[in-house]
């Protein structure tokens, strides 16, 4: 999709955002800088690149490892003025993995599984899961804050949000999702014994707020992702460990767009106000009956 693509996206889908998500305060115009952040958002996941693109709870762009080995795609820097020091550590640890790096070529990250990451113990390949900064080349290491695996960047909007899906399914890359440490605690909970949808299915009846904010009745954005992965051609694939969702329908994925994400979302009883045993029956059958695993 080229920017002028992209923009009209935005100015014929605008009014209706703004109907749908009256909850979000939207300039009353579609002004350049939306427009700007929206297709540098776009930008950021269409790049070709094989690490996942990650999802799940706002806290995961806090979370030290995740950031110093995913990196954070961001249009116009972190979103919160509290995690700068957090990113400049991690810039930190990768440069000096850089200079400690010989300058010959080396493979790209090895995606760490989320459930090491949200504290499980690690499988024995994590530890070659290398920063982003594998590609450590004699110039240095890549920089955090620019096109990483998890959505961190000011000027955030749910029809920001939506682009940096539609980024990574007109790639076609994988997503993944990421468990915070609370998570992840109940997650190591359940029986490991079984077909994996039961195991995730246990695991969203205890931790409900993954999918749906119970204290301000609202769903999680992680849900509006899912949705919209749902309408293009992606499939969950749910192992005892994993949850991730990759491309089985290269047409359906090409033709995504912001107007077909929307009328998901419509459908789903996603917006405009959530109607939650709608929401959380469609992202059921989504996931367990259309999942493998």
């Amino acid at each position: 999709m080229t920017f002028d693509e992209l923009k009209k996206e935005l100015e014929d889908n605008y009014t209706e955002y703004k109907a749908n998500n009256a909850w979000f305060p939207f300039p009353n115009q579609l002004d350049a800088y939306n427009t700007n952040s929206c297709w540098s958002a776009y930008q950021k996941t269409n790049e070709p690149n094989k690490v996942p693109l990650l999802l799940g709870d706002t806290k995961i762009r806090s979370n030290h490892e995740l950031v110093e080995n995913f990196g954070l795609s961001s249009a116009n820097g972190v979103q919160e003025r509290e995690a700068l020091p957090l990113v400049a550590e991690a810039q930190q640890r990768r440069e000096r993995v850089a200079g400690a790096m010989a300058p010959a070529p080396v493979a790209g990250p090895t995606a760490t599984a989320p459930m090491a990451l949200a504290g499980a113990a690690a499988p024995a390949s994590a530890s070659s899961a290398a920063a982003p900064s594998s590609a450590a080349a004699p110039e240095g290491a890549i920089p955090v804050v620019g096109s990483g695996s998890i959505l961190s960047t000011a000027g955030w909007s749910p029809m920001l949000n939506d682009c940096f899906i539609l980024g990574g399914v007109h790639r076609g890359r994988e997503f993944k999702f990421v468990m915070t440490p609370e998570e992840g605690t109940v997650f190591q909970a359940l029986p490991s014994t079984g077909a994996p949808k039961e195991r995730w299915h246990e695991f969203f009846k205890r931790y409900p707020l993954a999918l749906w904010n119970s204290q301000h009745n609202v769903p999680r954005v992680f849900a509006r992702e899912i949705f919209g992965l749902s309408a293009f051609g992606y499939q969950p694939i749910l192992t005892h460990s994993e949850l991730s969702f990759k491309r089985v329908n290269e047409g359906a994925a090409n033709g995504a767009s912001l107007a077909r994400y929307s009328k998901q979302l419509l459908d789903s009883k996603m917006i405009p106000r959530g109607d939650q045993t709608a929401v959380i029956a469609k992202l059921e059958d989504f996931l367990y009956r259309e999942g493998k695993g």
